[in-house]
């Protein structure tokens, strides 16, 4: 049930490329997480966008034309070491080709981490476990192994 919050200049990008970047943002993210790509799983990965008004946006004590933020909030374990870089590199690729960001300005692009403890997620009025989260990938990559399977007579 990961959660990302989006943040740039109004204006910055197209409400296409927005959508697209959207989509290819939870790609990423269950790809990082190790869950499976499924309409359940992408129905709970939620991406907030924050367009600011340019005028209340800065880099420093000047305009900050340009910078993007992607906050990436998941339960605690989902993302090791390993998958969280995966995630912000992965990222910030996507986040730099949306927005035609060059490479001498990839500072402009910032992903941040974080980790909700156990028991501190919830939703429907019920805290939601990590290991329940597992169990549900685990039960939904063996149905998609049974579809996939070739029928037996």
């Amino acid at each position: 049930m990961p959660l990302m919050e989006l943040t740039y200049q109004e204006g910055a990008i197209t409400p296409e490329a927005r959508d697209q970047l959207v989509e290819d943002l939870t790609t990423n993210l269950l790809k990082a997480e190790g869950a499976p790509n499924t309409e359940f799983f992408r129905s709970v990965t939620w991406v907030l966008v924050n367009e600011r008004p340019a005028q209340l946006t800065y880099a420093g004590d000047r305009s900050g034309a340009g910078v993007v933020k992607l906050d990436v909030i998941t339960p605690e374990g989902a993302l090791d070491d390993d998958r969280r870089e995966q995630m912000i590199q992965a990222g910030t690729a996507t986040i730099r080709e949306s927005f035609g960001i060059a490479d001498e300005d990839a500072l402009k692009v910032w992903v941040l981490c974080r980790d909700v403890v156990d028991g501190g997620w919830g939703a429907g009025g019920n805290v939601i476990h990590y290991k329940e989260l597992v169990e549900i990938a685990k039960a939904q990559r063996e149905a998609a192994k049974a579809e996939a399977a070739p029928a037996t007579a």
